[in-house]
């Protein structure tokens, strides 16, 4: 019962950034332990990351060839 307290603790502290892997953890039974919920977020986090650098890499490059 702590551990899911604790889940819920690092859950609600997450910004709405965050809503749809907040939900995700949410609707997995058992409801994964404070590590694995952080882990799963971190990787979102970098997935986001990659996305962004990504799109900000092919705009430069269509910059380049104008």
């Amino acid at each position: 019962m702590r551990d899911e307290e604790k889940v819920f603790d690092f859950l609600i502290g997450l910004d709405d950034t965050f809503s749809t892997v907040r939900s995700q953890i949410l609707s997995v039974d058992p409801l994964p332990n404070l590590g694995r919920a952080y882990a799963i977020t971190t990787q979102e986090e970098k997935q986001r990351s990659v996305a962004v650098n990504r799109i900000s890499t092919i705009e430069a490059t269509a910059l380049l060839t104008r």
